[in-house]
Parts: structure tokens; C-alpha cells; sequence
């Protein structure tokens, strides 16, 4: 059982990551016709994800300058209803936007194929809209798309987001799946116990966000 989810996993990375590279190519087409000029005003693309993630991101905006809050944008799974009254609880007038979920709780990983590549559609689209200068993200999946999509387009030298990923709480001797699929491509990893540095030789202790 643990093979084939394993192997499951793995084809879906390698699945999206194919997809959006694609999609960025096609993307940068367009975007060579259609160039977009930049406001000036930094943009902060910050990933909510659900439930003790949620809180832990809501504590981590709350500590952030106000540079990088004042035109952050928030992003929310579009079932996510919980997620969203949190957020305006602590930034009434927060700009909030949503996507598809990748993978809904006790969704089949069967059907999870075709949500997963909705997901990751919406996110490459969004990102390629919003332009952030930082995508902060900490887990668990409706972030992974969006950091990959600000990923490949700084690759194909259409964006320069800044990735960092905030580990939960939570881990205390093992990384997260979200944790393993964007340590790789993050700009910065933050871990909260000092455990995981063993099995994040890059990523930086800070101590505890919240």
C-alpha cells in the first residue's frame, strides 16, 4: 500500500511539474506579446491552507512589516469556508482570493488526478496575474501548486518570486510532504525545532512562530 502511494505521488508530481512547465512556455509566448507593467507596491502572495496551518500563517502575517502585508493578498482553498472567517477576524479588509483544492479530505487518490491538475492550472494562471514579489506558504497541499507555478516562471525568467516556506509546528522530527516537495525550490525553509535541521541541512531554525 505504501508502494503504491509512493508511486502514485510520484507520477503526480512529475505530472505537474510537466504540465506547468508547459504552460509556462506558453505562457511566456504570450507574455513576450503582452507585456504587463509592474505597480510598484511589493507584493506579498500569502497561502492559507487550513485549519492549525491557517492559524500558524495568521500568526506569522500578524508579525510581518507592514511593507509586506499592506498589499498582500490571501489565498484560500475555494471550500475552505473556515479558513476565510479567521482571516477577516484578523485582516477585515484583507484582500482575499480562491482556488480549487488539489485533493479535498477522504477525496480517492483516483479522482484526486484530475482535481490536482485543476489546481494546478488555477495556480499557474493566478500567479502569472498577481506577480508577487514573496509567496509565503506553510502546507499542507493548496500551496504546493501555487510555489511551483512562482517557481517555473522565475525560471523561464518571467517572475522573480521569493518562495519561503514555514515548516508547522507540528514537525518536530520529520518533514511535512508539502515540506519535502518545496524544500527543493524554496528561497528559504524555516523550520520551528531545531530536530529538522538534520533532515533540512539548508533550512533555518527560527524558534517558535506562534
Amino acid at each position: 500500500m505504501e508502494i503504491d502511494f509512493a508511486l502514485f505521488l510520484l507520477l503526480q508530481i512529475v505530472q505537474i511539474i510537466l504540465l506547468l512547465a508547459i504552460a509556462s512556455i506558453l505562457l511566456l509566448l504570450v507574455y513576450r506579446k503582452i507585456v504587463r507593467p509592474k505597480s510598484g507596491a511589493f507584493k506579498t502572495l500569502i497561502v492559507l491552507g487550513s485549519g492549525g496551518h491557517t492559524t500558524e500563517m495568521l500568526s506569522i502575517a500578524s508579525s510581518l512589516p507592514a511593507p509586506l502585508i499592506d498589499d498582500a493578498t490571501f489565498l484560500i482553498a475555494s471550500t475552505d469556508r473556515m479558513s476565510e472567517i479567521k482571516l477577516r477576524q484578523k485582516f477585515p479588509g484583507a484582500m482575499v482570493k480562491k482556488t480549487p483544492r488539489a485533493r479535498e479530505v477522504k477525496q480517492s487518490w483516483i479522482t484526486s488526478v484530475y482535481t490536482t491538475l485543476i489546481a494546478s492550472f488555477h495556480a499557474m494562471w493566478f500567479v502569472f496575474m498577481i506577480q508577487p514579489d514573496l509567496v509565503l506558504c506553510n502546507g499542507p497541499g493548496t500551496c504546493v501548486p501555487i510555489a511551483y507555478s512562482a517557481f517555473l516562471f522565475r525560471f523561464f525568467l518571467m517572475q522573480r518570486s521569493k518562495i519561503i516556506f514555514a515548516e508547522s509546528i507540528a514537525r518536530v522530527k520529520s518533514l511535512s510532504l508539502s515540506g519535502k516537495l518545496l524544500y527543493p525550490i524554496a528561497d528559504e525553509f524555516v523550520v520551528q525545532w531545531q530536530e529538522l535541521i538534520e533532515k533540512a541541512p539548508r533550512a533555518r531554525y527560527v524558534g517558535f512562530l506562534i
